[in-house]
Formats: C-alpha cells, sequence, structure tokens
C-alpha cells in the first residue's frame, strides 16, 4: 500500500453558517470536509492525517489566508486546495469565496476575493497544484487561472495546475435540502469509490454521476501533466465494495453496517440481505436492526426471530426487548434467560427490570447485582434504589457512588437524597448541583430547598 507523499499538503476550507440574512446556510459543507478528508487520508491516499488541515465555517479572510500560507509554504510535491461554501460575485463579476461574515453588497471586503487565493496557490514551489470549487460561479476560476499577464509573465508559475469546479461561470450549483454532501461533492465522493483515480478519471465520473442527475456540468483545466495523478485512498468502504462484490458474505455484511451507520438505509438492506441469503447470522440480526430504526418493528422481530433461533445473543436480547415493550412479559422473559445464560450483560440487566416490574423484588435484585458487576451502569443506580428501599444504606450508597463516579444523573441524584436523608448536608448539596448542572429538574429543585433549608437554620 503506497505511503502518504512527504510533501504533499491539503486544506479544505467549508462555510456552513453565515450572519447575513441573504446567505442562507449550507448544513451539507461541513459533512463535504469531513468526507473528502476521509478519503484523502485513508490507506493509500496521498496526505498524511497531520497534513489534510479542514477550515470549517472560517470567520475572516485572514483565516483562510494564514491557514492557506502555510500549507502552500510547506508542499513541495502536491498542494490540493477545497473550498465548499457560496460564491458570490463584485460588480465587475469577479469570484469570491464567502466566509461567516461576508456582506454579499461588499464581498472585497468581507470575503476571500479570489486573486488572493490563486496567487498563494501559483506563488507555492509544490510542482503539482490541485484546486477544487463547489460553489456558486466557481467556473470564474477559470478566468482568474490563466489570465494573459500571468502567463506572459511567467509561464512556469503555472505549471502543473489542475482545477475542477462544480460550475460554469455563470451558474449556481446545488446544495439539495436534506442531502448529506452538496451534490457536487456527492457526485465526486460518490466517483471515488469506483476505484483508485487519477484526477482524469475523478473527473469524468464525477461529470458522468452530475449529468444522470441532472445537475449542472462540472468544469476543468489541466496544465501539464497533473491530470495523471493519484490522490485519493482505498477508503474502508472502497475495499468492503470490491471484496463484496467479490462473493465475500462477511464483507456484505460489514459494507451494510457501513452503510447503515452513514444513513443509507437502502442500500445497506440490499448487502445485508445478500449476506442474510447465505445464512449469516450477523446480517440477519442487523437487519433487524435496520427495520427497527425505520419503524418496521413488526419486521424487524422477524428477523431478530430468526438470528435468536440460531442461538444470536444481541437477537435475543433484542427480541425479548420487543416482546417486553408490547407487554408479552413471559416469552420475554424466556429470550432475556437465554441470552442471560450466555453472559449478556443487558439482557442480565434487562431480565432484572422486567422482574422488577413485575413485582418480583428478590429476583430482581439477584439480577441486578449480576449486570452491576460486570460494570452495567443503569443496573448499579437499579441495586442501590433496591437496596435503598431495603433499608441498607451503607450498601446502597456504594453502588450509588460507582454509577455516579461515570456520569449516571439518576444516580448522582439518588446519591444526593440519600447524604441528606443520612444528614450529610454539605455533601449532599454538591451531588445535587452536580445531577442540577445536567440538567436534572428534580435535583434543582432539592437544591434549592435545602438551601433555603440551611440559610433558615
Amino acid at each position: 500500500m503506497p505511503s502518504p507523499r512527504p510533501g504533499a499538503r491539503a486544506i479544505l476550507i467549508g462555510t456552513a453558517s453565515y450572519t447575513h440574512p441573504d446567505l442562507t446556510a449550507i448544513p451539507a459543507a461541513l459533512n463535504n470536509l469531513t468526507d473528502l478528508r476521509q478519503i484523502l487520508t485513508s490507506a493509500g491516499g496521498a496526505f498524511a492525517p497531520e497534513h489534510c488541515v479542514v477550515v470549517p465555517d472560517p470567520r475572516s479572510g485572514t483565516e483562510v489566508g494564514e491557514a492557506l500560507a502555510e500549507a502552500a509554504g510547506e508542499a513541495t510535491d502536491v498542494l490540493l486546495v477545497y473550498y465548499t461554501g457560496h460564491g458570490v460575485l463584485d460588480s465587475r463579476g469577479r469570484l469570491h469565496l464567502t466566509v461567516t461574515g461576508t456582506n454579499p453588497a461588499r464581498p472585497s471586503w468581507s470575503s476571500v476575493p479570489f486573486q488572493m487565493l490563486r496567487e498563494e496557490i501559483l506563488e507555492s514551489r509544490a510542482t503539482a497544484r490541485v484546486l477544487i470549487l463547489d460553489c456558486c460561479y466557481s467556473g470564474r476560476a477559470f478566468e482568474a487561472m490563466s489570465d494573459t499577464t500571468t502567463v506572459i509573465a511567467g509561464e512556469t508559475s503555472i505549471h502543473g495546475t489542475y482545477t475542477i469546479t462544480s460550475s460554469a461561470a455563470n451558474e449556481a450549483s446545488f446544495a439539495p435540502r436534506g442531502d448529506r454532501n452538496t451534490a457536487f461533492t456527492a457526485a465526486l465522493l460518490a466517483a471515488a469509490k469506483a476505484a483508485d483515480l487519477t484526477l482524469d478519471d475523478l473527473y469524468r465520473r464525477t461529470e458522468q454521476h452530475l449529468i444522470d442527475h441532472g445537475h449542472p456540468r462540472p468544469r476543468r483545466r489541466s496544465i501539464d501533466a497533473a491530470g495523471g495523478l493519484k490522490l485519493l485512498g482505498a477508503t474502508d468502504e472502497l475495499r468492503f465494495r470490491r471484496a463484496a462484490d467479490a462473493g465475500d458474505v462477511a464483507t456484505m455484511n460489514s459494507l451494510g453496517v457501513l452503510l447503515h451507520k452513514r444513513g443509507d438505509l437502502d442500500e445497506a438492506e440490499t448487502w445485508y440481505r445478500k449476506a442474510a441469503d447465505t445464512g449469516h447470522t450477523s446480517a440477519i440480526y442487523n437487519l433487524g436492526l435496520l427495520f427497527e430504526d425505520r419503524g418496521g418493528f413488526d419486521e424487524a422481530e422477524i428477523w431478530y426471530r430468526k438470528a435468536a433461533g440460531t442461538g444470536h445473543t444481541r437477537a435475543m436480547n433484542s427480541l425479548g426487548v420487543r416482546l417486553d415493550k408490547r407487554g408479552e412479559l413471559d416469552e420475554a422473559e424466556t429470550w432475556y434467560r437465554k441470552a442471560a445464560d450466555t453472559g449478556h450483560t443487558s439482557a442480565i440487566y434487562n431480565l432484572g427490570l422486567l422482574l422488577e416490574n413485575r413485582g418480583e423484588f428478590d429476583q430482581a435484585e439477584t439480577w441486578y447485582r449480576k449486570a452491576a458487576d460486570t460494570g452495567h451502569t443503569r443496573a448499579m443506580n437499579n441495586l442501590g434504589v433496591r437496596l435503598d428501599k431495603r433499608g441498607e444504606p451503607d450498601e446502597a450508597e456504594t453502588w450509588y457512588r460507582k454509577a455516579a463516579d461515570t456520569g449516571h444523573t439518576s444516580a448522582i441524584y439518588n446519591l444526593g437524597l440519600l447524604l441528606e436523608k443520612n444528614g450529610q448536608l454539605d455533601e449532599a448539596e454538591t451531588w445535587y448541583r452536580k445531577a442540577a448542572d445536567t440538567g436534572h429538574t428534580k435535583a434543582l429543585n432539592n437544591l434549592r430547598l435545602l438551601v433555603e433549608k440551611r440559610g433558615s437554620s
């Protein structure tokens, strides 16, 4: 696997939020930065993580300029500059890249004039420079990157420049509402999933993706041989896709998990089903999780039952939870016990909870204690409550403290209650304050009453 290029530097700039009412927010801009950085710094990518700098929501042109100057000054091999956000034009039609405080009526004073960004890029000693602009009117960059004066004054200053823009000089770009990424960067990322690409390959695939989805055609300009560069690494997703396409069942499930976490539920379902059709138990269980995330509880139960029937412990517990919520306590208990017998901590706790709700307090305590002994925080708190109610404050305090030390809010509050009841008012106040700081309403009220009581005594 190729190593990152020592002389390669990347700076990814994105503006999502704006103070001026005429500039709408672009939430996807920050996702663009995160997702692009992940590919650039993945195994096989050109950039080491510490050399791929992200500048989210810059407040001023100076903030952008300082970060760009540092990256451009350090780059000796490749310099990549990416910008996502609004592009605005001044009265002379010149492109400006917005920052959070940009006033579109006065872009020259409140944004990043592209001319300044261009000069910083061209002064870098990097042998290859790559500029990617995802903004309205980004095609205006070509006018600035190849003006006649620059070409005549010093052709070597633009050697190896490769520019990709999301739109032509007179076009707007798109950020579909609710999508994770802007249209152009989504296409860029989609293209990068296909294979390890040169810049030319990446552009062509990005262009086709945008055309297929009815978005503006991107533009590019390549000078000399920069189009043959390979900058993108093989991401986990790319490696998973290759193995899954080759028929590796475990990787089909892993790809489904990756897509599921990212919110691509339809494609995740496709890969889960392919793996589940071969009998892959975790994929069968994961289908249950996916349907539960969608609110399809009946369908989720079907898949949980299939996985639980093969002995999948987490599926047993999840099936128990579904039955428990539906009020079918006897069958829920059966599945909790099966999972608990394998040592599944959440099932052990859930069994205790079910038994307590049924009034079987001694049995509930037994199971809470088993879960608490494994470090289950809620079980520690619930065990403390049972002991507290039974009149064993010393042991109750022990368990409350263990749970409170992990930040469990109810345990923090319960510890305050117990200490106040024992007359330890100073420490009770301390714990009430900690719980109140998390927004615990009862703790806030008890703190107020305790302070008033101590103040009047």
